[in-house]
């Protein structure tokens, strides 16, 4: 799973952007039920989720799904999710919001651990 932060992007015509945008190249690079799982488990955190709009995965998401019974993920987070709203060009990190970040930690760990019982037991995430 590849982790990237991404800016207040409009997602569409939704008027704000979804805080997370998961890209598998539109199903090629996991399963859809992977795809799925973790949409689900993001939303149950309380975020919102875009499915490969406006990111659907890059390179190293597609080089690494060749590998033998390899599945990729890309994740984009919104900057406001657990740093601090930022604008574009502000890529040095000067501060951050230790509270969201906290915050966004503890989310993020639960949805992870929930993901991780999921693969551990695998019958959920074979397409049918």
């Amino acid at each position: 799973m590849i982790c990237t932060a991404l800016l207040n992007i409009p997602m569409g015509t939704k008027n704000t952007p979804a805080d997370f945008v998961i890209g598998n190249q539109v199903d090629q690079t996991s399963s859809t039920n992977l795809r799925k799982l973790l949409t689900v488990f993001l939303e149950e955190a309380g975020y919102s989720v875009s499915n490969n709009h406006p990111f659907c995965g890059g390179f190293i998401t597609r080089h690494f799904s060749e590998l033998p019974k390899m599945e990729t993920l890309q994740l984009e987070i919104r900057y406001n999710q657990y740093i601090e709203d930022r604008s574009f060009g502000e890529e040095v990190l000067t501060r951050y919001d230790s509270e969201l970040f906290s915050k966004a930690q503890e989310r993020l760990e639960t949805v992870f651990e929930k993901l991780l019982v999921k693969l551990l037991d695998r019958k959920d995430l074979k397409n049918e």
